[in-house]
């Protein structure tokens, strides 16, 4: 009992800090800063398969992904103990992954999302997809994809500002493409 009591609080601490980090950045908007860069021992390595070289952004064996090098887009920081938030920018948009081991379903963990949502507007909503525009001055545009997989639930965020949206549109979905679960 104590141990399924646990596990539950580790979940529960789990989406909290993947919302906490949405909420965090759609308080401080999509502006790049310029806080150094922090580096990460697995980054700027290079994958080579015969001819096919291809240099890496970023890699995390634990969490199962690996993101190759994208036009535009920078590796910032890595953070959590337990569950996995990587940040990438480029000039106006964010990108966090962030991969939690819960075996929530998806549904349960867009609720959770959506009542985090304070002066926002749901856009789209599909079973793994969730675009919302924060209702402020400087409203962001933030767009989630929710992923199932072996080793947790992985959640993909874009955010820029709403009115540089369709200018950043297709650098999102390259990263997108340029993540290679394993």
């Amino acid at each position: 009992m104590m141990k399924k009591v646990g596990k539950q609080v580790r979940e529960k601490a789990f989406v909290f800090l993947a919302l906490s980090l949405c909420s965090v950045f759609l308080m401080t908007g999509c502006g790049s800063n310029d806080t150094s860069q922090e580096q990460n021992g697995e980054e700027a390595e290079v994958h080579s398969e015969a001819d096919d070289v291809q240099a890496l952004l970023y890699e995390n064996s634990e969490a199962g992904f690996r993101v190759y090098e994208t036009s535009n887009w920078e590796f910032k920081k890595e953070t959590g103990n337990e569950s996995v938030n990587v940040t990438f920018e480029n000039d106006q948009a964010k990108a966090i992954i962030t991969v939690v081991s819960t075996n929530k379903q998806l549904e349960e963990i867009k609720k959770e999302l959506k009542t985090a949502l304070k002066k926002s507007t749901i856009i789209e909503e599909t079973e793994h997809y969730l675009a919302f525009q924060s209702d402020r001055k400087e409203s962001i545009r933030s767009d989630i994809y929710i992923d199932q997989r072996e080793n947790g639930t992985s959640i993909i965020t874009f955010m820029v500002p709403a009115e540089d949206f369709d200018a950043n549109q297709e650098k999102m979905e390259e990263l997108k493409r340029h993540i290679e679960w394993f």
